[in-house]
């Protein structure tokens, strides 16, 4: 079995210029630079119009625009209690593209994508997620 371990990523905003909108969390933020805005600046002047950083609890942050205009989005109206942040990533990600696509503007496709994400914490693993993300399972 191989662990994984983190690695810096050699010039990222040129890799992340290949992109419209990049995705991380704040640990791989973190991995990036000491300061994320100089990270973001790079990022959006190689191309990408727009860097959101998931921050768990916290909601989530994104910078976009030039000059850079950042705002964060908090959870709001949820309580986030312990449970499995397995995928919450994914399901942030999944509904902010789903969001986008529709129509929906980036801060409200960002509000849903925290709100789907922190419901995703209370549910353990991918068997009927979908439904749970729906409100269609009874929290029995």
């Amino acid at each position: 079995m191989h662990s994984r371990v983190p690695r810096p990523l050699p010039d990222a905003p040129a890799w992340f210029g290949c992109f419209d909108m990049v995705q991380l969390n704040d640990e791989e933020l973190e991995q990036l630079g000491a300061d994320p805005l100089v990270t973001a600046a790079g990022a959006l002047a190689r191309g990408c119009t727009t860097l959101v950083v998931t921050l768990g609890s916290r909601g989530a942050a994104y910078f976009t625009g030039n000059p850079v205009r950042t705002a964060r989005i908090p959870p709001e109206g949820l309580t986030i209690e312990a449970g499995d942040p397995t995928g919450c990533g994914d399901v942030f990600g999944a509904s902010v593209v789903a969001s986008l696509v529709a129509g929906g503007r980036l801060e409200e496709a960002l509000r849903l994508g925290t709100r789907m994400g922190a419901r995703n914490v209370s549910h353990r693993g991918a068997t009927g997620l979908r439904d749970h993300l729906l409100g269609k399972l009874s929290t029995v």
